[in-house]
């Protein structure tokens, strides 16, 4: 009796040490998923925005005074006006012109400190814009392993 009680103290006991090792497991994905998702969105969001530059002409570039959520730009590839916003109440970033408004998120992906999105240095020679934004993905309260904020910030000098 006293061995069949060790041996079924000794199966619980690596039965809880492998129902443990899973549980972190799970976490560390859920962990690295969210963290991945705001990565790789923060990334293509600042791939975009200086790809879009790439069109402004000079001339056409509208800074805000100061920091701003928004930028627009006459392009010197077709001549239209492309707009880049920062909306923290819809929670994008996007590039917006006359024929299409891309929001450059994914759709559990959320964009804050838009206030200080674009900031714009006209003093030298070619134009110096300076982007900043934070990007997090789910929810705070539910836990370490399931939220994850990064701060991402980007300068791109515009050049004809």
């Amino acid at each position: 009796m006293i061995e069949m009680m060790v041996v079924v103290g000794s199966l619980a006991f690596i039965f809880m040490m492998v129902v443990g090792i899973l549980i972190n497991s799970v976490k560390s994905s859920r962990k690295i998923n969210v963290t991945d998702s705001v990565e790789q969105d923060g990334t293509w969001v600042i791939a975009e925005l200086r790809k879009n530059l790439l069109k402004a002409g000079i001339t056409g570039l509208n800074c805000p005074s100061g920091v701003g959520s928004s930028l627009s730009f006459t392009s010197r590839i077709d001549g239209g006006t492309t707009y880049l916003v920062c909306n923290e109440s819809e929670s994008l970033i996007a590039s917006v012109s006359a024929e299409s408004a891309v929001n450059l998120l994914s759709s559990e992906v959320r964009a804050s400190g838009c206030n200080n999105f674009v900031s714009c240095d006209l003093s030298s020679f070619f134009p110096i814009v300076n982007f900043s934004f934070t990007l997090s993905k789910g929810d705070e309260s539910s836990g370490v392993e399931n939220y994850n904020e990064r701060d991402f910030e980007a300068t791109v000098v515009v050049r004809e």
